[in-house]
């Protein structure tokens, strides 16, 4: 039962002992010849009379505001109910997936020996693929902490490419890494990938939410998992409805 139900009911049981308490003094004050006169040409059946009446318009205005305030609760519930549906409508579906693993960066040229294999450049690197599944756009997206992306649009896909901070390509060709990330971030597993990372973005709305994703193992395939969704910032349409 929730908090605006149970001062509901708290209001209308207050309501209910006050009207018999009423009852039952105005009753006793003139029963019998009672200590109350009951006026000029007046007998004290007019006064039964008039409090008979005035307690059924108590009444009356008690249930009105009842249902007034029901109808309030109802209302306001039914508003947060469609601010959820609309909200969850509109988030993206992100899908993760590590498409690369240790390729060429940039358009930096290299001298290699096709004889001799020790002159073939190693790299130390992976690429994430965004891509958003869902219906509606995301906005101002933020990854491993730096603005990547002003808009993923529904259905379109993005790259990444990133190493971490003691990888020779950071050091080699560090314009080319758009994304560089501590070692404190790595699989925990010894996988040169992060454990988990997130996904910052703004929603068609306004709302400011972020989706983590953890690195999962399945049958020695690397894929990422959505771990938990937070809002940060909620829009004034989503604070109006709640």
């Amino acid at each position: 039962m929730t908090k605006n139900r149970k001062q509901l009911i708290k209001y209308i049981i207050f309501f209910l002992i006050a009207a018999v308490l009423i009852y039952v003094v105005t009753y006793c004050c003139f029963l019998g010849d009672g200590f109350l006169s009951a006026g000029k040409d007046m007998e004290k059946k007019d006064w039964l009379g008039f409090f008979g009446a005035y307690l059924s318009f108590i009444g009356t205005v008690a249930v009105s505001i009842a249902a007034a305030l029901q109808s309030s609760y109802y209302n306001k519930r039914e508003n947060q109910r469609r601010a959820y549906e609309r909200f969850e409508l509109i988030q993206p579906i992100f899908s993760i997936d590590i498409s690369e693993r240790n390729s060429h960066v940039g358009n930096y040229a290299l001298a290699i020996n096709p004889s001799d294999s020790s002159t073939f450049p190693r790299f130390d690197n992976f690429t994430l693929k965004i891509k958003n599944l869902g219906e509606y756009p995301a906005l101002h997206i933020c990854i491993f902490e730096k603005y990547m992306f002003p808009v993923i649009d529904s259905k379109e896909e993005k790259k990444i490419l990133v190493a971490f901070e003691d990888s020779e390509d950071v050091k080699k060709y560090p314009k080319g890494i758009p994304a560089i990330l501590p070692l404190e971030d790595m699989d925990r597993g010894g996988e040169r990938l992060p454990y988990e990372f997130n996904i910052a973005y703004d929603d068609i709305d306004g709302n400011s939410v972020f989706q983590t994703f953890k690195l999962m193992d399945f049958e020695e395939k690397k894929y990422y998992s959505l771990k938990k969704r937070e809002v940060t910032v909620e829009s004034e349409k989503r604070n109006f409805a709640d």
